[in-house]
C-alpha cells in the first residue's frame, strides 16, 4: 500500500511556461465541466418529457374515472343527507362522515374550501393591535409576545390578506387575554371571512382480509 504524501508544489516555484500550461489546463477542465453539465441538462429535459409522455394519458383517464365515481358517491348520499337534515336540522357544513358501528368501513364526502376576506378585516386587526400596544408597555416578555402577534397579523405577501389559519390561532388566545377589544377584533375578522367551496373529495377506509388471512386497513382519498 502506497502511503507517500503527494508532493505539493507552490505556484511561485513554477516557471512562467509551467504556470501558463496550468492555466490552460484549468480553463479546459472548467470548460469540460460546463459542457458536461449542459449535456446533463439536455438529457434531464428529454427524460422528463419522456416520463410525462409515458404516463399522462393513464393519469388523465384515471381522473375521468375518479370524477365519475365521486359524483356518483355524492349523488348516492342524497337520501341519507335528506334524513340527516330531518333529524339534526339543516347545516352548512362542508363534509359528512358515515362509519360502520364496528369501525371497519368509513366514507367521508366533502368539499375543499378556500378562505378569503371581504376587506373589512383591517378594522379588527387594528383593534387587536391597539390592545397589543398596551401589552408592549408592561415588560420585556409582554413586548416580545406583542411583537410575535403583530407578525402573525401581517398580511400574506401575495394576496395582501390575512393568512386563513390566523383566525384559529387568535381564537385560541382569546381566553388567555380576556380583553373586550381583543375579542371584538377577532369577531370582526371572523365575520370578514369568505368561505368558497372548490373541489369535491371522497376519503375513508376499509378493512379487508387478504388470502393469507391478514387484516389490512385500506385508506383512500380522491378529489375532483
Amino acid at each position: 500500500m502506497n502511503t507517500e504524501t503527494p508532493t505539493v508544489v507552490a505556484l511561485g516555484d513554477l516557471t512562467p511556461e509551467q504556470r501558463k500550461q496550468l492555466l490552460i489546463e484549468a480553463k479546459e477542465s472548467i470548460k469540460a465541466d460546463k459542457e458536461k453539465k449542459k449535456g446533463n441538462y439536455v438529457a434531464f429535459k428529454e427524460l422528463a418529457a419522456e416520463f410525462v409522455g409515458r404516463n399522462i394519458n393513464a393519469l388523465t383517464d384515471l381522473h375521468s374515472v375518479n370524477e365519475k365515481v365521486i359524483l356518483s358517491v355524492f349523488e348516492d348520499f342524497n337520501p341519507t343527507l335528506a334524513i340527516r337534515k330531518e333529524l339534526y336540522g339543516d347545516s352548512d357544513q362542508n363534509s359528512y362522515t358515515s362509519t360502520l358501528a364496528d369501525g371497519s368501513q368509513s366514507i367521508t364526502i366533502g368539499y375543499n374550501v378556500t378562505i378569503s376576506f371581504d376587506g373589512t378585516e383591517p378594522a379588527g386587526i387594528n383593534k387587536i393591535k391597539e390592545y397589543l400596544a398596551t401589552l408592549a408597555l408592561d415588560n420585556a416578555n409582554a413586548k416580545k409576545l406583542s411583537s410575535s402577534l403583530n407578525l402573525l397579523l401581517k398580511p400574506n405577501g401575495k394576496t395582501g390578506m390575512l393568512k386563513p389559519n390566523v383566525v384559529l390561532q387568535l381564537k385560541e388566545l382569546r381566553a388567555e387575554y380576556n380583553d373586550e377589544g381583543f375579542d371584538e377584533g377577532i369577531e370582526i375578522i371572523e365575520k370578514a371571512q369568505i368561505f368558497t367551496r372548490t373541489t369535491q373529495y371522497v376519503r375513508g377506509w376499509n378493512y379487508v382480509t387478504n388470502e393469507a388471512g391478514q387484516r389490512k386497513k385500506i385508506s383512500f382519498s380522491f378529489s375532483v
